[in-house]
């Protein structure tokens, strides 16, 4: 589990920094720490759908992105 959430989050930054943006640590921390939530209660089927999941990284995503534009 560790290592496709690591690859998952690798993934995230390299497209970043593809296009001309840098994470935070906080930023990529968040990201790395809630994809394993995410996954683990899909996991336990704490997620029934893959649209659920799938929405709640795409939040997450969506979070980061409005807290790093506002505070570079």
């Amino acid at each position: 589990m560790l290592l496709h959430v690591a690859v998952y989050t690798s993934t995230l930054i390299l497209a970043t920094i593809f296009y001309g943006n840098a994470l935070s640590i906080l930023s990529i921390l968040t990201v790395f720490v809630t994809h394993f939530i995410i996954d683990e209660m899909k996991a336990k089927q704490a997620i029934i759908g893959l649209w659920q999941d799938q929405l709640m990284y795409l939040l997450v995503i969506v979070f980061v992105v409005a807290i790093t534009q506002n505070h570079p």
